[in-house]
Parts: C-alpha cells; structure tokens; sequence
C-alpha cells in the first residue's frame, strides 16, 4: 500500500514533467504608460529648488507707462528743440542788429577843410601867407610897398605888403588883387579861387 502512494507520487510528478510549458506574454507599455511612470518616479524623486536671485535699484520709484514715457520724451525733445531755436534766433538777431547798425552808421569822413580865401590875409604878416601858399613866384618892390605874386594856369594873384609905420620894417598885407593870366583876358574868378584854393591843400598835406 505504501509503494502504491510513492508509485502515485512518482507518477504525477512525471506527468507535470512532461507538460508543455506556456510562454509568458509581456505587453509593451504605451507611451502614456511611461510618462506616467517617469511623472510617477519624478514624484517620488525629491526636487531639487534653484535658487531666487533679487536685484534691488538704488531708488525703488514706481514704473512709467509707455504713454508717460513717450510724453516725457515728446517733452524733452521739445524742450531741447525749442532751447536750440532760441539760441539760433538770437544770433541771428544779434547778427541782423549788428548789420543794422553798420548800415545806418554813416561811414565817417574826413573833415573838410574851408576853402582858402585870400581876403583873410589881410592884416598878417608875411610868415602867415609863406604857410598858406607857399613861396611866391615872384616878389617885388614898389617904393615902400611889396608885392608877392602867385602864378596860376588861370590867373595871377598879387599880395601888397605895407609897412606898419614910418619907422619900421614889418610890413602886413593891406590889399590883394587877381588878374587874367595874360594881359587883356577876362577873369574867370571861380576857377582862380579854385587854384588857389588847391595849392593851399597841397601845401597843408604836407605838412
């Protein structure tokens, strides 16, 4: 009986032997399965936290609007437009009123000197008619009197010398004349004046 038991078992057990062994079937995961087993193994992981970096400004002020900023900027430039025209203006006035004022300044002339006129000699003495027309062309003497003659293209002008008195001799001029340049021409007075006149200047620039 009892080797009928071990035969049993020893049966069996050869029976399960010689059964053919299944295959195991392994199901692949789907890619939704592994995202969420990573999210799953990322969850379990501890996470590590990055450090928060904060900058602070010398001067906390509260930030513009682009509408603000943009007016200030509209300003300054305005500002800066309006500074360089007013400097620009007024150089341009400065520059008109000094134009201005060469303009209406009158260019300042020389000062004319009056005309010589030999009628003022009367009265002086020699000296004062050698300053104003220089030496005469020709000098004579008529008893007590004496006679200076200037010799012009257009005319001939004599000076009388008179003594001052019985007992001296200083002489002044007491009386002039004027002549055509030849005997028997007619005068023309204006234009003898004018000669006269011009070596007179002559005779002052040189001075």
């Amino acid at each position: 009986m009892r080797r009928s038991h071990l035969y049993l078992v020893g049966f069996a057990a050869f029976i399960a032997a010689c059964q053919p062994i299944a295959p195991s079937v392994v199901t692949p995961s789907s890619p939704q399965a592994e995202d969420n087993a990573v999210a799953k193994q990322g969850t379990d992981t501890p996470s590590i936290k990055k450090p928060t970096i904060t900058i602070t400004s010398p001067t906390t002020a509260p930030s513009a609007t682009a509408e603000q900023t943009s007016n200030a900027m509209t300003r300054n430039d305005t500002a800066g437009n309006d500074t360089a025209g007013g400097e620009i203006t007024g150089a341009q006035n400065a520059i008109d009123l000094a134009v201005n004022n060469i303009t209406a300044a009158p260019a300042e002339a020389a000062p004319i000197k009056p005309a010589f006129q030999p009628e003022n000699m009367i009265g002086l003495a020699a000296p004062n008619l050698l300053k104003g027309l220089g030496d005469a062309a020709m000098i004579r003497q008529e008893g007590s009197i004496e006679i200076w003659q200037y010799r012009f293209t257009s005319c001939v002008v004599d000076f009388f010398f008179y003594p001052t008195s019985d007992n001296t001799q200083q002489k002044i001029i007491k009386d002039w004349d004027m002549r055509g340049a030849v005997i028997g021409d007619r005068l023309n007075e204006p234009k003898c004046l004018t000669a006269i006149d011009r070596l007179h200047q002559r005779l002052d620039a040189r001075s």
